[in-house]
């Protein structure tokens, strides 16, 4: 991916009129890849989650990302197969609307730096980000780094595996008698998927994933 393109997803991240079903598919990928590469601009995130930022490599999808991204690369690979592309709607590109909300909210309430702070390179001090001191006071000021880097894998993965239909019309066709709702199918799908990346966890992250995910 060239520079200028890369810095015009950046751009709309930040934007509330994101419009990822105009995006093809490597860029939706890409996409997905940058809101987490801004999530580790957090200070500290990096440390937290137990994923090392020093190593810098090329990744599968044409990006030179850092190591964190590139094991987080790995993980958004297996769970872009893992939605159904022949879904009009629950598919990777709606999954990407949703984690990007869920990023804007989170922005808005000074949780997380913005997506632009990317445009800032590492080598400067200001490319690191840290929450203003009165987030303590919000309820938003309770979420420790390990719960916004759950809920953001969470928001990405939380229509995954979706069969197309809704609650009604399984329970009508008795398609899914072993499942109570479609919740309960995303998020066997999801710690299944989870237990099979080994390359994103470690003891931390497993504890982070396995239990927070579900709470959130």
């Amino acid at each position: 991916m060239s520079a200028s393109s890369r810095r015009n997803l950046i751009d709309a991240l930040d934007n509330w009129h994101f419009e990822p079903h105009k995006l093809p598919d490597e860029e939706v990928i890409t996409c997905t890849l940058l809101i987490f590469e801004a999530l580790f601009r957090i200070e500290g995130m990096p440390e937290t989650i137990g994923v090392s930022l020093s190593a810098c490599r090329p990744s599968s999808i044409g990006l030179c990302t850092h190591h964190s991204t590139a094991q987080l690369g790995s993980f958004l690979l297996h769970l872009r197969q893992a939605y159904r592309a022949t879904n009009s709607y629950h598919n990777f590109h709606h999954a990407l609307d949703v984690f990007q909300a869920t990023h804007l909210y989170l922005r808005s309430a000074g949780a997380v730096p913005p997506v632009g702070i990317l445009h800032i390179p590492e080598s400067e001090p200001r490319s690191r980000w840290r929450a203003h001191p009165e987030i303590r006071t919000t309820w938003v000021g309770l979420l420790r780094l390990e719960d916004i880097f759950a809920l953001y894998i969470a928001a990405v993965g939380h229509d995954v595996g979706h069969p197309g239909f809704n609650n009604i019309f399984m329970v009508r066709q008795s398609a899914c008698l072993d499942y109570v709702s479609l919740r309960v199918v995303h998020e066997r799908k999801m710690h299944k998927l989870l237990s099979r990346q080994s390359s994103i966890t470690n003891p931390l992250l497993n504890r982070c994933i396995a239990l927070s995910y579900s709470q959130l």
